[in-house]
C-alpha cells in the first residue's frame, strides 16, 4: 500500500473539541495494585510475535524470548507502585 492511499482515507484534523455534557463521578478508589512475576509471564508469552514496538522501541518478540529474565523485575512494580517512587 502506498501513502497515497493512507492520505485519501484519513482526514484533517479541524482541532475542534466537542463540549463534556456529561461527567462521571466515580468512588471507587484504586489502593493497590499486584504485579505477580508469574501472571506477568503469562501475559508477555500471550503477546502476538507480529505487533509493531511499543513507545519502547522494543519488539513484542524480545520480550518473549527474554520472558524468564524480565518477568521478575517487571513485577517489582507492584513495589514502586506500593511507595509511589521510584528509587534513586
Amino acid at each position: 500500500m502506498s501513502n497515497k492511499y493512507f492520505a485519501s482515507v484519513n482526514i484533517i484534523d479541524n482541532g475542534f473539541i466537542p463540549p463534556v455534557t456529561k461527567v462521571l463521578q466515580s468512588k471507587v478508589i484504586l489502593d493497590s495494585v499486584m504485579f505477580i512475576p508469574g501472571i506477568v509471564a503469562k501475559s508477555i508469552r500471550k503477546l502476538k510475535n507480529n505487533l509493531s514496538c511499543g513507545p519502547d522501541n522494543i519488539p513484542p518478540l524480545f520480550y518473549k524470548q527474554a520472558v524468564e529474565s524480565i518477568a521478575v523485575p517487571l513485577a517489582l512494580y507492584t513495589q514502586l507502585m506500593s511507595v509511589g517512587a521510584v528509587p534513586h
